[in-house]
């Protein structure tokens, strides 16, 4: 089974180190996070990656013991692990439901959300989102305006010099205006080499400016990852991708088009 943490720098694929590694960091390099439906272990980076390990409440720690508690003993997994990273994108949306994604994990869900009509007119624009880390947004009742951070784990970046470049390159299937920001299938973009299939829900495409791109390295496994803050019409998105899934030139000003599944954490999330 692939995985989205390939986006980080991690392995591309569960492997038995791979495994090894992640139930290493759950235990040993994380901070307990409470919510009210159980915990999630945290382990974030200096360069903003985050892992948030699942833990629901029918595994979490009794509220005697988390006070007292530092480490997780590596026998006590996690059920699922979710990405992030933090960066500087803002994005306007409303949010109109949340959505539930796992009936045994309370701590996994998305919402559905309105992003804002562009300058000059259009419409809003409906996306799903994986809310990040799920169980500590300020889960408002629904509809409502806010803002939100939006990050895109992106299978594959394509860069252009310039908006004539990028129409003339691109295919038709992913040719969207630039500043785009489109919900799609896997079948809408039959030449992405999918590098994970977790979040099928989520994935879309966005064109827009790369407003800054910075090479990281993940302090975990020594390899390297992008962050990219990408300008479209709607809003400033994160994009996190690993070297291998990208093509063109990433510098400042130039267009670039994403893929790749999208998470949102919502302003007045406590973490």
């Amino acid at each position: 089974m692939s995985t989205r943490l390939h986006a980080l720098g991690f392995a591309s694929e569960w492997t038995a180190e791979m495994i090894s590694l992640i139930e290493m960091l759950a235990a040993k390099k994380s901070k307990l996070v409470g919510a009210s439906k159980g915990n999630y272990r945290l382990w974030r980076s200096q360069q903003g990656a985050e892992l948030w390990f699942h833990y629901p409440a029918r595994q979490a720690a009794t509220r005697s013991a988390r006070s007292e508690q530092s480490e997780l003993p590596l026998s006590e997994r996690p059920i699922a692990v979710t990405p992030f990273h933090r960066g500087l994108s803002s994005c306007p949306i409303k949010i109109g439901r949340y959505l539930s994604l796992d009936r045994i994990n309370p701590l996994e869900g998305s919402c559905m959300a309105w992003l804002p009509a562009p300058p000059g007119g259009g419409r809003e624009q409906v996306i799903v989102l994986e809310l990040a880390p799920y169980g500590l947004q300020p889960l408002r009742t629904p509809p409502y305006e806010t803002t939100a951070q939006i990050v895109c784990f992106a299978h594959a970046v394509w860069a252009h010099r310039d908006v004539a470049t990028y129409i003339r390159e691109t295919p038709s299937n992913r040719r969207i205006r630039e500043g785009s920001i489109n919900p799609v299938s896997e079948a809408d973009v039959p030449e992405v080499k999918f590098s994970y299939r977790q979040s099928p829900i989520t994935l879309g495409l966005a064109t827009g400016t790369v407003r800054r791109a910075i090479r990281h390295i993940n302090p975990a496994t020594r390899e390297p990852y992008y962050w990219i803050l990408l300008e479209t019409r709607r809003g400033t998105i994160d994009v996190i991708v690993n070297p291998a899934q990208v093509s063109g030139d990433i510098s400042e000003g130039n267009i670039a088009q994403v893929c790749g599944s999208l998470l949102a954490r919502l302003a007045g999330t406590n973490c």
